[in-house]
């Protein structure tokens, strides 16, 4: 831990820093029972011979809430890794368990998470969408067709006439 620059007002000083904390109780992976205990030394720089321990009653903290990532699950966070990256287990910035459908590939374990495939049905353009286990595409389903009014694909020509020559 790096040394906090201390704002003094008169007779009192304040300050803050990360420190560590031990847990009361723990399920799960997320500390339950309990206010944390904060275990540190402070010693006043203007005062060297005075040391601050983090029972004293003249040093006050406080838990903060959660913040994503700093590698502490707390509460309302179901996860925290500690890194930004949104293609593993955890989803910054919200600290939620990843799962098939948030948008985010998990490398190793899904192939697609929300993104499509462009793909070509019979000449006509088309899309594969991601399969619901996020394990694999969809077949291809074509978005352009015979009779959209436009031509496209293999087409000479798209009208509304069953004469109108598809193939070519």
């Amino acid at each position: 831990m790096q040394p906090s620059l201390i704002t003094f007002d008169g007779n009192s000083a304040s300050t803050t820093w990360n420190s560590e904390w031990q847990c009361d109780g723990d399920i799960g992976g997320i500390c339950t029972l309990g206010n944390p205990e904060y275990y540190f030394v402070a010693t006043q720089v203007g005062n060297a011979t005075n040391t601050l321990r983090s029972a004293a009653p003249e040093l006050t903290t406080t838990r903060s809430s959660a913040i994503c990532p700093d590698g502490i699950v707390q509460l309302p966070e179901e996860c925290d890794d500690g890194n930004t990256y949104n293609n593993d287990s955890c989803i910054y910035p919200t600290c939620q368990n990843a799962i098939c459908g948030d948008n985010f590939i998990r490398i190793g374990v899904e192939q697609c998470d929300g993104n499509n495939l462009s793909c070509v049905l019979n000449s006509y353009n088309g899309v594969q969408t991601c399969n619901a286990q996020c394990n694999g595409f969809n077949s291809c389903a074509a978005t352009e067709y015979c009779g959209d009014l436009k031509k496209n694909g293999n087409e000479f020509c798209d009208g509304d006439s069953i004469s109108c020559n598809v193939n070519g």
